[in-house]
């Protein structure tokens, strides 16, 4: 299992949200906290959960749409899109799917992350994401 947050994080369009572990239980998913990727080393089921309460970075409207993004494609279903009109303006999204990591040859692993999409910049004031290894 791996347990993440984030506050206070500036997230920009076509960035990945950067998280801090709390809890990472299962050495089969990796995290580099640089770059906010996850790799998943061990074949199966995983419940992916993620949240997020955010505002424009700028006092203007921002369409900001945090994605799940997998070996670099884009999902179309595993997304939220928040609108926020300013600031002050505080939307919440999240979404919760589950993904299948098949296995590979040896040596080559699925990654994942969670981009912002969208055309404006996040100021989160909390991100949340649980991976669950579920089968």
């Amino acid at each position: 299992m791996y347990v993440g947050y984030q506050t206070g994080t500036t997230v920009g369009a076509d960035a990945a949200y950067v998280f801090t572990t709390r809890y990472l239980t299962n050495n089969g998913i990796a995290y580099n906290s640089d770059t906010g990727t996850f790799t998943f080393r061990v074949p199966g089921w995983y419940q992916i959960s993620f949240d997020t309460t955010a505002a424009s970075s700028t006092a203007s409207a921002a369409v900001i749409i945090p994605t799940m993004v997998i070996n670099g494609t884009a999902s179309t279903s595993a997304l939220t899109e928040l609108v926020p009109t300013s600031t002050t303006d505080i939307r919440n999204g999240s979404f919760s799917t589950v993904i299948y990591v098949r296995p590979t040859t040896p040596g080559t692993f699925a990654t994942m992350q969670i981009k912002n999409t969208g055309a404006g910049s996040a100021v989160t004031t909390a991100s949340n994401i649980v991976i669950t290894r579920i089968g």
